[in-house]
């Protein structure tokens, strides 16, 4: 028998003989000794562990174990053979893990005592979580089947039965929070430290539950009512597990003050009581509350993890200091303990800030600079501040400096008699130089060079490229090692830049450029107040970090562009940066797709050509003043691009530099359904049947919850044998239990697909950190990625992990290691393969944070920022090109220049409310204005509760007129949240969702051949499927900056309704005629002009001169059912609305390749067609007056009386329509009146 001391606070000792353990000097329960075997594991001291194991699991205690002691029990022997793959001890307790399995198994839907407070008896969810990760410790040791589907069993009455109000609740029938609700997810993982019902129910126990310490719940009265320190530190070690450390300290740092106060930790804190008075009957009745010597072990773990969530430090004793200069280079995050600003310029005061665990208003901190290698006289002196998240930290202000400075700074920490240094850190002074003097100006068969004198030493000087490109646009390349001048020597020169010409001159020895069109000059450099055209951040040591063009506009301009952004349009007033980043909700200018696109209404665009940050600021220093600041690579050069010409044209340009846009499959255009909780077979092809049974066309299910959220490459409660980590799985390697909740997938997707649905699997390109919880195949998995260093590294050459936020903790792919590609993958091989799945939704990716990460090809975390995003979803697309025999796609939030290559995407999180769907509107159409055309968004929204009855629908009917139409909902919650329209009409009572739904996926299967046939259009030219006004009318001032109402494809304009209780709209229509797509109104523009929209009936307009592909049924009616076939049509007809004339080509993937030129002059209108089709056509042509014959140049039609009579050679007279079909692929017709 020996004293163990676990720290300073805390020891034990074991009596082998009695079984009796005594933790700091009181007896343990069953509970302390399961928590304290958790915290040396926790430690590496799992030889110390054992014995401990062994009481706890004695026959001897058998009796006085409670299931929640038998539970722990269970979980902490789990944890300790997962990291020690103790063969031996998994034999020795493999009794102890059978018997409990059964135990819990026939027990755990029963009323026990509460964990924690005894006389409280109930289904608890703390309780449930405990049976979780006791069975999921042990899932590779023993448990079986039974244990298997024990966890199915637990988590699936977990999301029926306790979920309220979008909060996990503490307690089966009580809407109540617990204080020790956070254990469902740490330390038990039965729930995520991200997940949205917990963080939901935690806003509500910080509400009513915590002041400095955690109660129980409300009305607690024992000890009248007193804060805990146990459950104090169960949350304190959440926040800690969550990167939430300012909260973490401020909880532990009041136990911390208990136990020095004390000696010990009590159950209650006494001092906390909500009633006296019952307070002093519990002293008088039972003496003060007993000792927790579990607390003490709580307190430990709950540091250990604070300490282990700490970027960096340098430690002395227990005292340790954390500086991160340039924090995670996230320019939306600022860190407690960074430097401001993180890369000083000339004259700025600089501000460097150190963290000090443990903080001690006592410690005396100083810094010690040294400038351009000399040491300063004389320290400074830090000061105490408070951060407004509540962090204590230690600043001093340094500075100002001059520019070239090279200073070097490091913290000293005085404590008591100890002192501590920190690292050293350092930083070059940077100033911006202007180069704009001349030293040559050269012409060349392309363009032109101008070399540029850098600052004030004319001897080093850079060069500044124009060259006309094959895109149509001028590129201009910066190289600060200067270009070698090989050209004619001039004075002038000019380059020709679509409508305009690019002119250069020198002037009193500088460089003035102008961009000039027929009408006058459109741009030029800027060149006053003190701004040069030109500008370059530069350090003392010549090194180039970023470079900034001043252009000069009128103020008059506007802006657009800039890839998916939500809160804006148009961007004058505003600094829009390119930086891909996961906004959860509410965006503002942030975004998941920025694209470094700007187009002015002017008539020219300006493109940057860099995967770096920069910074797009359109008019906010200066009304006419447009800067556009980049950082520069290593190679310490930087490509732009202008181009003038009409909008649609340079996005067309655009894409010739970026990539034309790939062309997704035909079926990919039809309806989707998806939603976060279709969570096993039986629930996906009940939603495929109720789709069929209310014969709702849909092309496309999208699976998210299928895999085991451990791999994400293995379906939940699959069995098989763990492999090691290089090892891959066929499909026949699964057993798929019939209890399962995925009992045959491969079946599934068969029969989806004979039902006509593609399919689509949800994936992210992370190895998840699972925080303790056991996983066999994931924890084999880990290993080989990081003994094979597959997943990207720090600047230390260590495995990188996501240091905040979601996913945290977590490993992500390198995607640019070959052999780490060929791994990932071949895990993934079978769903594609084999099952025969169609896509994946790819989401996440905006998961780089610091620049100086590495990856296998040599980038940094500078470069991939912006880039991961793509090189993870077009890994993935080409993966399943591979397989999918039909075309496969993926889907995805995030991307940056060149996304399109790489389709389909969509418009991330957002809210069910008429607001986000409005900005929804706004990222549609700057995303396909910014060269990614093939985009949606969850119609009616994602987050929370479901859409009203008028938004959903009035949701549906944009996104049949948007490239993708797609539905999705968020987690489970207390009620259904499924965005299908038999829920919304259900939980709404508005049965009529179903029908207006119905309709409008019905009109987008009508509009099928119309859209697909846009699509081929788009990715030729790369013209945007969903276009603003502006771009298709750039001449019409009324239009530039219009939002509510746009052109889908060449022929149809879209105003949908985005009000709430709006059931008309004001529309504004261009020049010409246009044709309600749904009746005979006809309106001539230009009008504004006020339109019935009820409820049933979004206002879409045919352009004059423009003919509409559809796919009918046999009354010709638009909205009438065609089903989901892709393969074919029911009726293959053209809407013809001609006004003076038109010639177009309609092309599809059947082989249909048609030519129809159409005139109309003095009554009588001519149709010719040409090409090859393989069926039957019906035109459809728009007549206000009256048709009285029909004919080919050769023979006369034949009218019927009735639609049902139409066929080949005859014609259909209409009260504004006249139908006529014809069976060759070539002719002609002549329509008289």
């Amino acid at each position: 028998m020996q004293t163990q001391e676990i720290h300073p606070f805390l020891n034990f000792i074991l009596d082998e003989q009695t079984g009796r353990v005594t933790i700091s000097g009181q007896t343990a329960t069953l509970r302390d000794i399961a928590f304290l075997s958790y915290a040396l594991i926790q430690q590496g001291e799992t030889q110390r562990v054992l014995p401990l194991l062994r009481l706890l699991s004695s026959k001897s205690h058998k009796d006085q174990r409670t299931l929640t002691d038998a539970a722990l029990a269970l979980w902490v022997i789990g944890e300790y053979l997962k990291v020690t793959e103790d063969v031996s001890s998994k034999a020795e307790l493999g009794g102890f893990l059978e018997e409990t399995t059964a135990l819990l198994d026939a027990n755990w839907q029963k009323p026990q005592p509460h964990w924690l407070i005894p006389d409280s008896e109930g289904i608890f969810l703390s309780h449930l979580a405990m049976y979780f990760a006791a069975i999921q410790a042990n899932v590779q040791h023993g448990v079986g089947e039974q244990g298997v589907r024990l966890l199915k069993a637990i988590r699936e009455l977990v999301f029926a039965k306790f979920i309220k109000e979008g909060r996990v609740i503490s307690q089966l029938g009580d809407t109540a929070i617990h204080g020790d609700i956070v254990t469902a997810a740490m330390p038990f993982g039965m729930l995520g430290i991200e997940d949205r019902i917990l963080i939901e129910a935690l806003y509500k126990l910080e509400e009513t539950l915590v002041d400095q310490g955690v109660r129980f719940k409300i009305g607690d009265l024992s000890y009248g009512g007193c804060e805990r320190p146990d459950l104090t530190c169960f949350l304190a070690w959440y926040y800690a597990k969550k990167g939430d450390t300012v909260r973490a300290k401020e909880l532990l740092a009041h136990v911390e003050s208990l136990q020095a106060e004390q000696g010990v930790l009590y159950e209650m804190d006494t001092a906390t009581a909500n009633e006296p008075l019952l307070l002093a009957y519990a002293l008088e009745q039972s003496g003060k509350p007993a000792v927790s010597s579990w607390s003490s072990v709580l307190l430990g773990l709950a540091q250990a993890s604070l300490r282990s969530g700490a970027v960096r430090s340098d430690s002395l004793d227990s005292v340790r200091l954390l500086h991160l200069p340039t924090g995670y280079d996230d320019p939306y995050v600022i860190l407690p303990y960074e430097r401001f600003p993180r890369e000083p310029e000339a004259g700025d005061v600089v501000s460097v800030r150190l963290l000090t665990q443990p903080f001690q208003a006592s410690q005396v901190v100083t810094v010690q600079t040294v400038v351009g290698g000399i040491p300063a006289a004389e320290s400074v002196r830090a000061l105490m501040r408070v951060t407004d998240e509540g962090e204590k930290v230690w600043e001093a202000q340094l500075g100002p400096y001059l520019a070239g400075d090279e200073v070097s700074y490091t913290f000293a920490l005085q404590n008591g008699e100890e002192s501590i240094l920190s690292a050293t850190y350092g930083f070059r002074v940077r100033t911006w130089t202007a180069l704009e003097r001349v030293h040559a100006l050269e012409t060349t068969a392309d363009g032109f060079v101008a070399e540029l004198v850098c600052g004030a030493d004319p001897l080093r000087t850079v060069s500044l490229a124009f060259r006309a490109d094959a895109s149509g646009a001028v590129q201009l390349t910066f190289a600060a090692a200067g270009e070698r001048m090989s050209g004619q020597p001039a004075q002038q020169a000019a380059v020709a830049v679509g409508r305009a010409r690019l002119e250069a001159e020198v002037r009193e020895g500088k460089l003035a450029l102008t961009l000039r069109s027929a009408e006058g000059e459109l741009l030029k450099g800027f060149a006053a107040e003190g701004k040069p055209l030109i500008e370059a951040l530069i350090d003392g040591s010549g090194t180039l970090h970023k470079l900034r063009l001043n252009w000069q506009t009128k103020p008059e301009h506007r802006w657009f562009g800039m890839g998916e952004r939500f809160a804006h349009y148009e961007y004058s007033g505003h600094e829009v940066d390119q930086y891909v980043y996961n906004q959860y909700r509410d965006q503002g200018l942030k975004t998941y797709m920025p694209v470094p696109f700007a187009i002015s209404s002017g008539g020219y665009a300006i493109f940057v050509d860099t995967p770096l940050y920069s910074t797009f600021r359109f008019h906010t220093r200066l009304s006419d003043l447009v800067e556009v600041e980049a950082d520069v690579s290593s190679t310490q050069q930087l490509t732009v691009y202008l181009f003038a010409d009409e909008p649609l044209t340079m996005v067309g340009q655009f894409t010739a530099l970026s990539g034309k846009p790939m062309l997704p499959p035909k079926w990919s255009f039809g309806p989707w359904m998806s939603s976060n909780n279709w969570d096993s077979q039986e629930e996906v092809m009940k939603q495929a049947e109720l789709t069929a049974k209310y014969q709702i066309p849909s092309t496309v299910l999208v699976i998210e919850q299928w895999s085991d959220e451990a791999t994400f490459y293995i379906f939940n409660d699959a069995q098989y044998e763990v492999k090691e980590g290089s090892q891959s799985f066929r499909y026949e390697e699964f057993q798929f239990p019939e209890w399962g909740r995925w009992p045959n997938p491969k079946a599934m997707v068969e029969d989806l697909h004979e039902q006509g649905l593609k399919v689509l699997l949800w994936q992210i390109p992370i190895h998840k950190h699972m925080y303790g919880v056991a996983h066999g195949q994931r924890d084999q998995d880990e290993k080989t990625l990081l003994e094979l260093g597959y997943c990207v590294k720090t600047a230390e050459g260590m495995p990188y992990t996501l240091p905040y936020n979601w996913f945290k903790d977590s490993h992500i792919m390198d995607f640019t290691n070959p052999d780490a590609l060929k791994w990932w993958f071949d895990k993934r091989r079978y769903l594609a393969e084999e099952m025969g799945v169609d896509g994946f939704k790819t989401d996440g990716g905006e998961f780089v944070f610091g620049h100086q990460l590495q990856f296998h090809d040599g980038s940094t975390g500078r470069e991939m920022r912006n880039l991961y995003p793509n090189l993870y979803v077009g890994s993935y697309y080409d993966f399943i090109q591979t397989y999918a025999k039909d075309g496969g796609i993926t889907f995805s939030r995030a991307g940056y220049t060149g996304a399109q290559r790489y389709p389909l995407h969509w418009a991330g999180d957002e809210r069910s409310t008429f607001e986000a769907f409005r900005s929804s509107m706004i990222a549609g159409l700057s995303s396909s204005m910014s060269g990614i055309p093939f985009w949606g968004w969850d119609l009616g929204g994602f987050h929370g509760d479901i859409p009203t009855a008028e938004l959903f629908v009035r949701s549906a009917q944009m996104a049949a007129f948007c490239p993708v139409m797609q539905y999705h909902a968020e987690t489970k919650g207390e009620f259904n949240q499924d965005r299908t329209p038999w829920n919304i009409a259900e939980r709404t009572g508005q049965m009529i969702v179903i029908d207006l739904y119905k309709k409008y996926a019905d009109v987008r299967m009508n509009l099928l051949p119309y859209i697909y046939d846009q699509a081929i259009r788009t990715s030729r030219t790369g013209l945007p499927m969903m276009r603003a006004m502006s771009l298709q009318y750039p001449a019409d001032s009324r239009c530039t900056e219009m939002i509510s109402e746009y052109m889908f494809g060449d022929s149809l304009l879209v105003a949908p309704v985005m009000d709430e209780g709006h059931f008309s709209k004001e529309i504004y229509f261009p020049e010409g005629s246009w044709l309600s797509l749904f009746d005979q109104e006809e309106v001539q523009g230009p009008c504004l002009l006020k339109v019935a929209a009820p409820l049933d009936r979004i206002p879409v307009y045919q352009k004059q001169d423009s003919v509409i592909a559809l796919n009918l049924a046999e009354n010709y009616s638009l909205g009438d059912h065609v089903g989901n076939r892709v393969d074919r049509y029911e009726q293959l007809c053209f809407r013809v609305y001609v006004a003076t004339e038109l010639e177009t080509v309609f092309e599809d993937d059947l082989g249909n390749v048609l030519t129809i030129s159409v005139t109309k002059m003095k009554g009588q209108t001519r149709l010719q067609w040409s090409g090859n089709s393989s069926q039957p056509i019906t035109f459809i042509l728009a007549q206000r007056d009256v048709v009285s014959v029909v004919s080919t140049y050769e023979t006369m039609l034949s009218p019927v009386q009735q639609m049902a009579q139409l066929q080949d050679g005859h014609y259909f007279i209409s009260p504004a329509e006249v139908f006529i079909a014809v069976r060759d692929s070539a002719g002609s017709l002549v329509i008289d009146r």
